[in-house]
């Protein structure tokens, strides 16, 4: 260790040595020459060597004159006090200086950068120059000079010249007098503002047919396609877009209906909004750049692109339209390498592209990029991070592999709205009245591949994801799951129809239940439950549990806050428990449950509570939900019977709606076989449609006259015997208290008896040629005279207010109506498709008349005449 030492030891001091020996060669003997400019300190002043060795000369003390400043030198003797003035900050302009924020002592002159006169500074150092005039770095010009106009807002010009031209163009500034628009080929070209280039700024006429755009004039590029360049140009059948062209401008060829073949290149960088609205004929585009230049393009709506009208059907047979990418026709589109973005509306509505292959680079596919296109196989790469709202809406799909390579490529992606994710195409809502729930549509064939295979078994999802998206697991093979904790939500329709999924275990992370989440997943013995979810969806476990001994009490996981539409419907459960939690519920979160002969809340919840078998919801007094064993509370506090409220539930009679109550929902005792006496009783005003559908036996029915809604009751009436309608009709209608139910059997001519109050729909034969409401009718409902064929006169009494929309529409033989002055609003279409109207009697004034509150549309395009007490007002 010790040699060591004086090694290095030695090693130092060769170069020290060696060090010293350089500096004395690189000076050597030379004469010494001296700053111009005085080094000082507080005693004394000096000029410093310019070759960096300590020699000084003219060393001397300060002579200090009365000011304190040194004759010699300039130096200024310090005083013990500075007096200081603060200088804020002022900018400099084009003209005069300004300085950043210091102070100056009023005494020495000296300047500091603080406020105690600590620290010195020269005036340079806060000086700010004057910026002096700027200028445009492009030439103006006026009709004799051009010159580079100030920027700087001064009325100043620079290197102003007359100009000098040859040709009929300054050969300085490019400005043509008299020269601004050429044409060629009846195409006009415009110079631009700079002169540097030509747009094309529209037609000399409008019977070109097959147009190639010049790619320069007179030496000069055409670059764009102007504004509007085009359109409306009805004989225009195909146009070839040179490469010089980088933008194509708004509604450059709208309406040019006969357009077919368009051509463009891998310089259109923009096409603005509606460039090819309604072009509906184009059949072929030609892209002369590759698929990667595609990708560039931004086009700034669907009617921006062409594309967008190869998949317009009618106009090419079956095969619809064709694009071709550098030659190539487009089929089977692999988005190559190193492309990043696939632009919205990039491939809207092409028909004839089945299938996308997607390089790992891309990471974000644009909103309506695929929409309407005829995809059948779809490959994302691992690399997809966002989708754009309707990127992948294909209508009319009926078959769609979505391939991905793993599982936590897929769960990484952030899909937009409306089948942003492909796999939404699977599902549709189809609407199957009296039922309040839509047929779901599902099409097996539409689904996810993960690295060629659908997910069947146990699927191990990966970790660090934070949600499933929709329809991951649609119609698969899997027969339970284990949902990682990390993961947030459960997408829409996640597990959608897993017909062999019997087990879930649900980590403590998951908040949200997405709708359709387990829709029909009917191998399931208990509805999935984790401790952390605060918010079930619509439909989430609809339809799960099917056997009727499999489920005794459908128990809501307490932290749940919101349940969504019939997010439990379905189920066969003898009872219902609801925790103190839930906040929200639509009301028909448990509609159909089937086999309920319980109903219990928990006393703590602030919102809903349960009364003998009734769940109500406090805050509105709404009967939500009933069961076979509900006895309605007679206290006062029930203001409403909710739509669908009792909807199955095997009532029997002994059933009351007890007074107080103010409304009954639609569909509200739907399907209730065996009941055959129940009185609706006074201070009720609005029956739903439906109320009583399918109740076969209610052959003792009391209505009130405090009802002033009642649009249709349901067809529990169509189902009587003869001996029944014999005993209930008089002369062939169905009226229950003052209630007109059902007049179908009755005589062409029609006077409706005196102090009736409501008519419900379709109440009247289709045969009927007229009707005469009484003066006490306050209400019929909407459909009451819609497609009445052979109606010809109706006369409407005084107790109506208003006239509901399409009150009349297709009532094809309807000639005369007769309406009162107490009208205050007539609604929309009411005479929609009523041909040979030709006069309307009202019993009031044409002042009456014109104060009447009438829809915009309320006449629907009939000419008539309206017949007033004191003149007449001819309808247009």
């Amino acid at each position: 260790m010790k040699v060591k030492i004086n090694v290095i030891k030695f090693i130092i001091v060769c170069i020290f040595v060696v060090s010293a020996l350089f500096a004395f060669v690189g000076c050597g003997a030379h004469e010494h020459t001296f700053s111009d400019k005085w080094s000082s300190d507080s005693v004394e002043h000096w000029r410093d060597s310019n070759c960096g060795h300590a020699e000084i000369t003219d060393e001397g003390t300060h002579d200090f004159d009365e000011y304190g400043n040194c004759s010699v030198c300039g130096y200024r003797k310090p005083h013990t006090e500075h007096t200081l003035k603060y200088y804020e900050y002022k900018s400099a302009d084009c003209t005069a200086a300004g300085y950043e924020e210091h102070y100056e002592c009023t005494e020495c002159g000296r300047y500091f950068s603080d406020e105690d006169g600590v620290h010195p500074i020269s005036f340079d150092s806060v000086l700010i120059k004057a910026t002096g005039h700027s200028f445009d770095n492009k030439l103006s010009h006026d009709e004799t000079h051009h010159y580079y106009a100030a920027q700087c807002g001064h009325d100043l010009a620079k290197d102003k010249e007359e100009h000098t031209f040859i040709g009929g163009e300054c050969r300085i500034c490019l400005y043509r007098p008299g020269y601004e628009d050429v044409y060629k080929d009846d195409i006009r070209y415009t110079l631009s503002e700079d002169g540097q280039s030509y747009y094309v700024s529209g037609e000399k006429i409008n019977e070109l047919k097959a147009v190639i755009i010049e790619s320069e004039i007179d030496g000069k590029p055409v670059t764009e396609i102007g504004e509007q360049a085009f359109d409306n140009c009805a004989g225009l059948t195909g146009v070839v877009i040179p490469i010089s062209v980088t933008v194509i401008r708004e509604k450059a060829f709208e309406y040019c209906g006969r357009l077919s073949a368009v051509t463009f290149g891998n310089s259109v960088k923009v096409i603005e909004s509606n460039a090819f609205l309604s072009c509906i004929s184009i059949g072929s585009v030609f892209y002369t750049g590759t698929v990667a230049d595609f990708c560039k393009i931004e086009f700034e709506n669907t009617g921006a692109n062409p594309v967008f009208y190869l998949g317009v059907p009618g106009l090419f047979g079956s095969s619809y339209g064709n694009l071709y990418i550098a030659g190539e026709r487009i089929r089977d589109l692999v988005i190559p390498d190193g492309v990043i973005e696939i632009p919205d509306f990039a491939f809207n509505n092409y028909s004839n592209l089945d299938s996308v292959t997607l390089s790992d680079s891309v990471e974000h596919i644009g909103e309506d990029a695929f929409w309407g296109s005829g995809l059948a196989s779809i490959t994302f790469g691992t690399g997809l991070k966002t989708v754009g709202d309707s990127a992948f809406y294909l209508s009319n799909c009926e078959s769609l592999a979505v391939n991905v390579k793993d599982l936590k490529s897929w769960c990484g992606i952030s899909f937009g709205e409306r089948c942003a994710n492909p796999l939404e195409n699977a599902f549709k809502e189809k609407s199957d009245e009296p039922y309040p729930f839509p047929r779901v549509l599902s099409k097996d064939n539409i689904a996810l591949y993960i690295d060629g295979k659908k997910p069947s078994g146990e699927p191990t999802l990966p970790s660090g994801i934070k949600g499933i998206p929709a329809f991951t697991f649609k119609n698969s093979d899997i027969t339970s799951v284990v949902i990682p904790d990390g993961v947030e939500k459960i997408g829409d329709g996640a597990f959608f129809k897993c017909g062999k999924l019997e087990q879930v275990e649900i980590a403590d992370s998951v908040t949200t239940v997405g709708d359709y989440a387990f829709y029909e997943c009917q191998k399931l013995t208990a509805i999935p439950s984790g401790s952390g979810v605060t918010e079930v969806g619509d439909y989430a476990f609809f339809n799960c549990i099917q056997s009727k001994n499999a489920l005794t009490d459908l128990a809501v996981d307490n932290g749940i806050k919101t349940i969504g539409s019939f997010a439990y419907s379905g189920n066969t459960a003898r009872k219902i428990t609801i925790p103190a939690s839930v906040e929200n519920m639509d009301n028909y979160a448990f509609y159909g449950v089937s086999w309920v002969n319980a109903i219990e809340v928990d006393p703590q919840n602030a919102i809903y509570k349960s009364e003998d078998n009734c769940l109500i919801d406090k805050t509105t007094g709404t009967l939500i939900n009933g069961s076979t064993n509900s006895v309605i509370p007679s206290d006062g506090s029930i203001k409403a019977i909710g739509d669908y409220a009792f909807t199955f539930c095997d009532l029997t009679d002994g059933f009351t709606i007890p007074q107080g109550v103010e409304s009954i929902g639609e569909y509200a005792f739907r399907g209730n076989s065996h009941l055959t006496t129940l009185v609706v009783p006074d201070g009720v005003t609005t029956i739903g449609k439906g109320a009583f559908e399918n109740c076969g036996k209610l052959t003792n029915l009391t209505l009130p006259d405090s009802i002033t809604r009642m649009p249709d009751l349901g067809n529990f009436y169509l189902s009587f015997d003869d001996d029944v309608k014999a005993e209930l009709y008089e002369d062939g209608a169905l009226y229950i208290g003052n209630h007109l139910i059902d007049a179908r059997q009755v005589g062409e001519d029609y006077v409706i008896k005196s102090g009736t109050l409501t008519v419900g729909d379709e109440a009247f034969s289709r045969l009927a040629k007229s009707v005469v409401l009484p003066d006490s009718v306050v209400y019929f409902g909407p459909n009451a005279f819609e497609y009445m064929y052979a109606l010809v006169t109706v006369k409407l009494g005084k107790g109506l207010t208003e006239i509901s929309d399409y009150a009349f529409v297709s009532c094809s033989a309807l000639e005369t109506v007769y309406l009162s002055n107490s009208v205050v609003k007539l609604g929309k279409n009411l005479f929609s498709n009523c041909k040979n109207l030709s006069t309307l009697y009202f019993d009031g004034t044409v002042a009456e008349w014109n104060e009447i509150e009438k829809a915009d549309d309320w006449n629907s395009l009939k000419s008539f005449t309206v017949q007033c007490s004191n003149g007449k007002v001819e309808i247009n």
